[in-house]
């Protein structure tokens, strides 16, 4: 119990100074120059120190017992049938889009679109007082074929699904799957280093920048105008009415 909880202060002094974004110019500048998704991929979250794991593999959801998670994915499998006509095939495909609709699996959500990672680290939902975060990963040279069996996957890797649904092609949305779903991934600060011929390049494969809470509401309406809002990200008649309700309280200072 000391040495998790020693590993946990270690990751929120780390974090603590992390770099922080001020404004979507900034943070566009940054990416621009830095951080090109043919070899990041983006993750943005309402608290900056939330452990970088899947849902699988957290507290509520987490099922003692090896593979107990996989169980319950197969039977969701089992009864999703009934639901859906549309039902991918491919193990690693059908885990995508169970995801998509909310099960705990060992899938931990990026994108593609450093934008959009910065919206789900402002919006202004249960963690509008919370410091947010935008990660950075760097891509490995091996990622995980659709074909793959999901039991014989051993490391992290990244896994990019065909566009099964609306919100995965409207998040530009990939994943990293975790077979060991309790471990966290290790994240730094973002900072620079002299790279080949003197040129500054990111220090690291996972790297954080922190967006301040008295910021998010601002970046939110910078987000908006240049479209990126929830109904954007989530095409459908939910993502429609939040992007209605939020319309109204990003112009409107109560707390």
């Amino acid at each position: 119990m000391a040495k998790k909880s020693k590993a946990k202060s270690t990751r929120r002094k780390l974090l603590n100074s992390a770099k922080a974004i001020t404004s979507l110019a900034e943070f566009v500048r940054i990416v621009v120059r830095y951080f090109p998704n043919n070899r990041w991929v983006f993750r943005g979250q309402g608290k900056l120190h939330e452990p970088l794991r899947p849902k699988a593999g957290r507290k509520q959801y987490f099922i003692q017992g090896k593979d107990k998670d996989l169980e319950r994915f197969k039977r969701w499998c089992h009864q999703a049938v009934a639901f859906s006509r549309d039902l991918p095939v491919e193990p690693f495909e059908k885990l995508a889009y169970a995801q998509h609709y909310g099960l705990a699996t060992r899938l931990l959500d990026w994108t593609l679109n450093a934008a959009a990672a910065l919206y789900f680290a402002t919006e202004l939902g249960e963690t509008r007082r919370s410091v947010g975060g935008v990660f950075f990963y760097r891509r490995p040279p091996e990622e995980i074929d659709q074909n793959d069996c999901i039991g014989n996957c051993k490391d992290v890797k990244l896994y990019q699904p065909r566009p099964i649904t609306q919100r995965i092609i409207a998040q530009d949305s990939i994943f990293t799957f975790h077979p060991d779903p309790k471990k966290a991934m290790l994240c730094m600060p973002f900072k620079l280093k002299k790279g080949k011929a003197g040129k500054l390049e990111p220090d690291g494969n996972l790297l954080a920048m922190c967006v301040p809470a008295r910021l998010k509401r601002q970046i939110q309406r910078e987000l908006r105008t240049i479209g990126v809002l929830r109904r954007s990200l989530f095409p459908d008649i939910e993502g429609l009415s939040a992007s209605v309700n939020c319309a109204s309280s990003l112009y409107n200072d109560f707390s």
